[in-house]
């Protein structure tokens, strides 16, 4: 029979291997909860958390930690155990939302692929360059660059002049490049 300060380590365990693996927000909330009651209460098998700067069983700590969590973002949960098989390390390592992501470059990506093809000047200059100026403007991490004729550049001025090199009576063929992670980072006018 156990004695009182003791609990079976299956049992103990179980209700923090539930949480291992990828969760979101919400689980790994009820988790830290479950870790800071488990450490007011149970001095015999305090369980440290591991997330970010953080490496502690203080259940102050523990609990604060929920509002470092971000609503977009998944968080994979493992589990260390010590020499007598109880949970005693518990790490939450943060990871971007894949989803997410995935949904931002398409909807990133969509509003150039759009304007793919055969166009005329007022569809360039008001759908495509009106874009690329102001996302170059205001998303430095995505900037895309236009090559036409002589020009290949970044710069929102420049590409506002370009608007002027466009003939009203000519059809232009549009492509898009894109870089590594998926996105448009330049568009090619012919």
């Amino acid at each position: 029979s156990l004695k009182n300060d003791e609990i079976d380590a299956d049992f103990f365990n179980h209700s923090f291997e539930f949480y291992t693996g990828t969760q979101e927000k919400f689980s790994t909330n009820s988790l830290l909860d479950e870790i800071a009651t488990n450490n007011k209460k149970n001095n015999n098998h305090l369980i440290t958390v591991i997330f970010k700067e953080h490496n502690t069983t203080n259940p102050e700590e523990i609990t604060n930690i929920k509002s470092e969590l971000n609503d977009s973002s998944q968080y994979e949960i493992s589990i260390d155990y010590d020499e007598k098989k109880y949970a005693n390390i518990i790490t939450i390592i943060e990871k971007e939302n894949i989803a997410k992501k995935e949904s931002e470059k398409k909807s990133f990506n969509s509003s150039y692929e759009f304007h793919t093809g055969t166009q005329h000047k007022g569809v360039i200059s008001s759908f495509i360059l009106d874009k690329v100026i102001t996302n170059n403007k205001t998303n430095q991490e995505h900037l895309i660059t236009v090559v036409f004729k002589n020009h290949n550049t970044t710069n929102p001025e420049e590409i506002k002049n370009l608007k002027s090199e466009l003939d009203d009576w000519k059809s232009y063929e549009v492509s898009l490049d894109y870089n590594d992670e998926g996105y448009v980072y330049k568009i090619i006018i012919e």
